[in-house]
């Protein structure tokens, strides 16, 4: 009876402790007294937890901006944005690997950017565990690592830390857990890339703005969908939630078959490689053979629209109507707070326009539904971020990190 009553005291902290981190993270900093208002806890409670963190580098305190008044003045706790750091690390579609590190605050402290040879499980853990040395003595001059995040592109279990099937990576059943293995002494923590980027992107708003459910759709290189609910991933079962690729058929002039032996699918319209593919198929066409190969890799709509050629098969009407459907169903299904579009691809404000106005147009809902669409371009460097996010996340809501703290 003993134990289990000290068991249950010592949950009983913990919980606490989260919730305290948290009312920090959310509020921005506060004092004890306002901690135990929010927070509904004993001020004895409060201190005696805030006293911990503080020994524990998590949080810090500083002297009050304005003195005035009589009585102690009541000092502001903070998240401490230094002493503790994470790894963010994103596998992108490119054969290239961005590993960042960030304070508990997810602001950017140091980037590395490395290439791969591969994409071979081995290898790319390889470069991460090469990547993760590297950084390992410049991180420890500032303070203490706490955890690795991984972000990657398919269907991931983030529990058995495993990828089922990634179209990109050309993984199946990869144990990615088991990869690393003995081999770096920080806990890993996997997610799929578009989740974590919807986490991320969450997290960083500003607390009178933040939305109970978000959508982040990808569309570019890969396409995805990340849905945030109640400040928390919803990633279905085995981690599939989100797989967009084929949720859609659309009818179109372009009849080149998907990957899953199929026309009409919607990702042979806005995927990066089927664009390429179908621009480099139109250039022919009108015999322009003089082309910068790199550029329309780069970005294939701006590229088009810069040689201005007659677009005689109905590329961009496609697109833009496709991305239009999409986002209607994706918000008809989830009906999100906020609609964020993420893409390789820079829209122009004629484009996004036609976008919302189908969008707008094709809506069964009422009004009140219809949300307006952020159009975002992601640097690799936020893709880093939002892997770091899973880290933080999980730290202000998850006992198991602890351990790691001292």
């Amino acid at each position: 009876m003993t134990a289990n009553k000290a068991n249950d005291m010592s949950t009983m902290r913990i919980g606490n402790t989260l919730l305290i981190l948290r009312d920090l993270y959310e509020g921005g900093f506060a004092s004890r007294s306002d901690i135990s208002r929010s927070t509904s806890l004993s001020s004895s409670a409060v201190t005696s937890i805030t006293k911990e963190l503080l020994q524990k580098k998590m949080i810090v305190e500083k002297e009050p901006d304005n003195v005035s008044g009589v009585g102690r003045p009541r000092k502001p706790l903070y998240i401490n944005d230094k002493d503790w750091y994470v790894l963010g690390v994103h596998i992108s579609g490119d054969q290239n690997l961005k590993l960042a590190v960030f304070n508990l605050l997810l602001e950017k402290v140091a980037e590395r950017e490395f290439e791969l040879e591969s994409y071979k499980p081995e290898d790319v853990v390889k470069k991460i565990i090469s990547a993760y040395s590297s950084l390992k003595a410049e991180i420890s001059k500032k303070g203490r690592c706490l955890a690795l995040g991984l972000s990657i592109t398919g269907i991931v279990d983030r529990k058995k830390g495993k990828c089922y099937f990634s179209e990109i990576l050309k993984w199946e059943d990869v144990d990615i857990k088991n990869l690393f293995k003995d081999k770096i002494n920080i806990p890993i923590i996997i997610e799929r890339d578009v989740n974590a980027l919807a986490l991320s992107e969450h997290m960083i708003m500003e607390k009178n703005e933040v939305p109970d459910s978000l959508a982040v759709i990808m569309v570019g290189r890969g396409m995805g969908l990340g849905m945030i609910i109640d400040g928390q991933i919803y990633s279905g079962n085995l981690g599939s939630a989100g797989e967009i690729s084929h949720i859609l058929s659309v009818d179109s002039s372009y009849k080149k078959k998907c990957i899953c032996g199929k026309s009409g699918c919607i990702s042979t319209i806005l995927s990066k490689k089927m664009l390429i593919d179908r621009i480099h198929s139109l250039l022919k066409k009108v015999k322009i053979e003089d082309f910068d190969i790199e550029k329309l890799e780069e970005d294939p709509l701006e590229y088009l629209a810069q040689l201005n050629v007659k677009n005689d098969n109905n590329l961009d009407k496609d697109f833009v109507e496709s991305v239009s459907y999409l986002l209607k169903i994706i918000t008809e299904i989830y009906a999100p707070e906020k609609l964020i579009l993420s893409s390789n691809y820079n829209f122009t404000v004629s484009k996004e326009a036609e976008i919302r106005r189908i969008y707008n147009r094709e809506m069964t809902l009422p009004q009140r539904f219809i949300k307006d669409i952020e159009f975002k371009r992601h640097s690799s460097t936020e893709w880093a971020r939002g892997a770091a996010s899973v880290v933080v996340h999980d730290l202000l809501n998850n006992y198991y990190l602890w351990n790691y703290v001292e």
